[in-house]
């Protein structure tokens, strides 16, 4: 409910001309969700950096490991339209 009546409002707000010292920002729920989603992002690049150093670890080749990760998009493009 709130994404709609944000989505709706949001095109107003940026067309509005503010004067100096006026503007908008958001806050209670959609602040908590926009914070949620940098912190996940973090979580995300923390977690493949960790798969990362196990698989250098594993293998003892940074080329093993490299091509490992790299190949994560590949089997996910294949995967993904499997599982549905």
């Amino acid at each position: 409910m709130t994404s709609q009546v944000t989505g709706r409002l949001e095109p107003y707000l940026r067309a509005r001309a503010w004067l100096p010292g006026y503007g908008y920002t958001y806050g209670g729920e959609q602040e908590e969700t926009a914070k949620s989603f940098r912190m996940l992002g973090v979580a995300a690049v923390g977690a493949v950096l960790l798969i990362f150093l196990l698989l250098l670890t594993m293998f003892d080749s940074l080329l093993l490991s490299t091509l490992v990760i790299l190949a994560v998009p590949f089997a996910l493009i294949g995967a993904l339209p499997g599982l549905a």
